[in-house]
């Protein structure tokens, strides 16, 4: 056999010499001589051109280069270093060839064909722009962490997977430069990480948790790769920072859960309004699981979100598990969305209770009209008229009044109140001067006969009357008080406390009115009537103001010198 190496292997045609030193392999493998084998092979200037390109993909995929092939395969460290890698144009090698090269035998131990050591498949994934579309078609393991190194690896999760569990678990730097990288975080997003067949799930949350927690991954590229990972019922958000957590609250990639309230109370609170108003239908469905963990301020927060509609703010009202602090400003905003709102028909009757309960309702006639129609099970009508001490005890018409009375008084001309409203009005008045205005402006004629509101002004100037306190009525208001009284001893008292804003005529045609034995005084010198508390009391100013004398014996009133009285009347008369 011939150790024959030809150095410039150049025919002019492919004759029987140059079969038998091309078949024989009579000559120096490299790259003029292989092009030289090419011309006269195919005399294709396209076949030349490639194999400047991707020399070893045309050598092995053409039938005419088979004995090369075969040649360069039993020395292939040789072809590699002197042609495949010194070819500076030689960047483009097929898939296929460049992974039968990386797979090839790394020692004698492996494989009875020639070697290729690992140092030379580093350096051909390094020069060729192939992009390997599965990592798992790499048999060296060792080489995955080169072709991420250079990013030679196709963007697919599954790819980052394989990488990742070969890694134990851990994002090393060549992992973390990939994900960084802008083009590859984009087109990983395009995929779902949790749609990996016959993946462990455990692996896959470690994976995305990883990358949520990294410190090392940027948040431009971070904002990509997270619309590839599926919604967190929990994840541990100490260990996150905030612009990552500003970047999965606005992909909506946190599932509000009580886990992750929980989380969020105690690393971003001021952040907990972005979670439940992400989707703020599943807060709803677990309200009641998970209400004690928020705060006024987060109720607060959920009413100014603009994110919340109209109609689900509504529906948390509809919870009734908020504790508002009355003139706390969550109350005051709460109240003007109720006002905003108007229109209470869809909240049922149980939740119009809780507003009022905590004087979330505003002041309308609609909301009058709305509160009339409830009323608690235990609450009696009748009950209407003893002071309500317990608010739980009275008629939620009555409770409403009882937390707004002055603010109602504020709009009395524009709400039209009925004698029923105009009494709790007047009943939960928190200071007497308003009760006193109330006197002035209400007009009597909606009195009506021993009504709760007639005996409640009644009782209102007999109490004033005895502290010493005169409130003045006009005349035509105290006759109208008067005649709403069945009762003579109601209507002394009412005249008693007027008595001395009244004239001497005025006086005397009240009692004239209160028939006997009130007109007597106006009609006789000395008179006798039975004793009775309002009785004496109306003597003792009559008395006061010179009008009259009076004793008290035997159970009777002894009046004397009522002639004082009629010559008054007759003075004014003249």
């Amino acid at each position: 056999e011939l150790d024959l190496k030809i150095e410039f292997f150049k025919c002019d045609e492919n004759n029987k010499l140059f079969q038998f030193v091309y078949e024989n392999n009579y000559y120096k493998i490299s790259y003029e001589n292989i092009l030289n084998i090419a011309w006269i092979l195919f005399d294709d200037e396209s076949v030349i051109e490639d194999l400047g390109k991707r020399n070893y993909t045309i050598i092995r995929t053409h039938e005419d280069f088979n004995f090369l092939y075969k040649y360069i395969s039993a020395d292939l460290e040789q072809y590699v270093e002197d042609i495949l890698i010194a070819i500076e144009s030689n960047s483009s090698e097929d898939e296929d060839a460049i992974l039968e090269l990386l797979n090839w035998c790394e020692s004698d131990e492996e494989c009875d064909n020639s070697i290729l050591s690992f140092e030379l498949k580093k350096a051909i994934i390094i020069k060729q722009s192939c992009i390997y579309k599965n990592i798992d078609d790499l048999n060296n393991k060792e080489l995955w962490e080169i072709c991420f190194e250079n990013h030679k690896i196709k963007a697919s999760w599954e790819n980052i997977l394989k990488y990742f569990e070969y890694k134990d678990s851990l994002l090393d730097d060549a992992l973390v430069h990939n994900l960084n990288d802008i083009n590859f975080s984009r087109e990983l997003s395009s995929y779902m990480l949790y749609d990996i067949e016959s993946s462990d799930e455990d692996l896959l949350f470690a994976l995305s948790s990883s990358i949520i927690k990294s410190e090392r991954i940027q948040l431009g590229a971070f904002d990509s790769l997270i619309c590839s990972f599926d919604s967190y019922n929990h994840i541990e958000l100490s260990q996150v920072n905030e612009g990552k957590i500003d970047c999965l609250l606005a992909n909506g990639r946190f599932n509000v859960t009580k886990e992750m309230v929980e989380e969020f109370k105690e690393n971003y609170p001021e952040k907990l309004v972005l979670l439940l108003s992400s989707k703020i239908d599943d807060f709803l469905d677990i309200f009641n699981d998970c209400s004690y963990l928020l705060e006024e301020i987060d109720y607060e927060n959920l009413f100014e979100s603009e994110a919340i509609s109209d109609e689900n703010k509504k529906n948390l009202l509809k919870k009734e598990r908020i504790y508002i602090d009355d003139n706390s400003s969550l109350h005051l905003k709460v109240k003007d969305f109720i006002r905003k709102i108007g229109n209470l028909d869809d909240f049922d009757d149980s939740c119009v209770i809780y507003m009022n309960l905590y004087n979330l309702l505003p002041v309308n006639r609609y909301i009058l009209d709305l509160l009339s129609t409830l009323y608690d099970e235990d609450y009696v009508e009748d009950e209407v008229e003893v002071e309500v001490e317990d608010e739980e005890e009275c008629s939620e018409l009555e409770l409403f009044f009882i937390k707004n009375a002055e603010a109602i008084w504020k709009q009395f001309e524009e709400l039209q109140l009925n004698e029923e409203e105009l009494y709790l009005l007047f009943k939960h008045f928190k200071e007497d001067k308003f009760k006193v205005d109330f006197l002035k402006k209400i007009n009597k004629s909606s009195l009506t006969t021993d009504s709760s509101l007639v005996k409640s002004i009644v009782s209102f100037l007999e109490d004033q009357d005895e502290e010493g306190t005169e409130i003045e009525l006009k005349i035509a208001d105290i006759a109208k008080i008067i005649s709403n009284l069945s009762d003579a001893e109601q209507k002394m008292i009412v005249l008693t406390s007027q008595i001395n804003s009244l004239s001497a005529e005025q006086i005397c045609d009240i009692l004239n009115d209160l028939g006997d034995p009130y007109s007597r005084l106006t009609s006789q010198k000395t008179a006798k009537i039975e004793f009775s508390q309002e009785r004496r009391r109306f003597l003792e100013k009559m008395q006061s103001n010179d009008y009259l004398n009076f004793t008290e014996s035997n159970n009777r009133l002894n009046i004397s010198r009522l002639d004082l009285l009629r010559n008054l009347v007759t003075v004014d008369e003249v």
